[in-house]
């Protein structure tokens, strides 16, 4: 009896087979890191406008919150009244007891369109500035006064201003110096509160909203926001004296200017409102910004083309210290 042998043979791929297989493969990796690619940018993007949205909402609440606390001075209700006649416009790069008295009466204040045709000189508050910083062309620049909120520690600070104010009456003066008011007892000193001139700018080297604060004798710089193109200031005026500056039969000339021109309509300014136009961190290939942005009574700004993203951001804030009084007067 004989044995047959049986042989099997294994069979590869072809060719055409292996090249199918790998442009199958390719076509599925391919769409894994579009799709990746595709995540990766929107959430670049998404970031991106996070950002830029974050950063202009506290600007805007920095700037707002100062101007709702604009004009605040302790118990001193009557300002206006309780300065000379014909108050010079203060130049806030001056720290002196006249400048810081007259700016009692002018608690708001500003440049517009620093550096450009027709605004305020490029160099208008150069004295006060770090020696690295200078206005953005074209920028305003917004100044507040007030007392701090906090009343001040028993001990202060020698080379600090502080103002003491017992409803007509106030004294300004360094933490080194005595100061007089009392309460009606006659006797109990009256509280004393840190003296606030603090103004806003943004500075051309870093694109950077920033703060000037009244410190030790001088200034010290903080940053509030990064990327900014714009940032415009508009002033609410009430010749009226009603506590809004909207036209009345009481006072011709109530309305929102960009540049008061005279020392009454400073003493007038009872609200802001201002624009801000911020940009992304970062360009990016999907973006081209060929848009105009509205920033108020100055016009528009742009278009930029380029390729950041960009948001304006607005607000309107009543200087409550300042026109409640004489909503009650």
């Amino acid at each position: 009896m004989s044995c047959k042998t049986f042989t099997y043979h294994q069979q590869g791929m072809t060719l055409i087979e292996l090249m199918i297989a790998m442009s199958l493969g390719l076509l599925i990796v391919g769409s894994m890191f579009a799709a990746y690619i595709n995540t990766t940018t929107t959430s670049r993007s998404l970031m991106e406008t996070s950002l830029v949205t974050e950063n202009g909402r506290y600007a805007t609440q920095v700037l707002s919150d100062e101007v709702q606390l604009a004009g605040f001075f302790g118990f001193l209700d009557n300002q206006e009244k309780r300065i000379s006649t014909s108050p010079t416009l203060p130049n806030a790069c001056i720290i002196s007891m006249t400048m810081l008295t007259d700016g009692v009466a002018m608690p708001i204040q500003g440049y517009n369109n620093v550096g450009a045709a027709s605004g305020a000189a490029a160099n208008i508050i150069d004295a006060c500035l770090p020696s690295t910083d200078s206005i953005k062309t074209g920028t305003d620049i917004l100044i507040i006064r007030r007392a701090n909120t906090s009343v001040a520690s028993a001990t202060l600070v020698s080379n600090d201003y502080y103002i003491q104010s017992i409803a007509t009456r106030y004294f300004i003066g360094k933490g080194s110096e005595t100061f007089p008011l009392t309460k009606k007892d006659g006797t109990t000193a009256e509280v004393i509160r840190r003296y606030e001139q603090n103004i806003f700018y943004v500075d051309a080297a870093t694109d950077q909203l920033k703060k000037l604060v009244l410190s030790n004798g001088g200034y010290r710089v903080e940053a509030i926001a990064d990327n900014v193109d714009g940032f415009h200031v508009e002033y609410g005026i009430d010749y009226s004296r009603n506590g809004a500056p909207n036209e009345s039969t009481f006072g011709a000339g109530d309305n929102f200017v960009v540049a008061p021109t005279t020392i009454s309509a400073w003493q007038n300014v009872v609200a802001v409102r201002a624009f801000l136009i911020l940009h992304s961190e970062n360009e990016s290939a999907s973006v081209s910004d060929a848009k105009t942005y509205q920033v108020g009574l100055d016009g528009t700004e742009g278009p930029f083309n380029d390729n950041f993203k960009r948001r304006l951001f607005y607000f309107s804030e009543r200087a409550n210290n300042i026109s409640m009084r004489r909503e009650n007067s």
